[in-house]
């Protein structure tokens, strides 16, 4: 794949950015479940 090339730098940045945006909205949303995030997070690190 040429990186040069428009389209398929077009079609890189498109699919980042469709992985990116749905957690970005996640966090945007639940900032303020942010601590119960992060008191799961450590739940599951804790368990192991």
């Amino acid at each position: 794949m040429n990186p040069h090339n428009p389209r398929s730098r077009f079609a890189r940045t498109t699919g980042t950015t469709l992985l990116l945006l749905p957690i970005g909205l996640t966090l945007a949303s639940d900032g303020r479940a942010a601590n119960d995030w992060e008191v799961s997070v450590g739940g599951i690190v804790n368990a192991y």
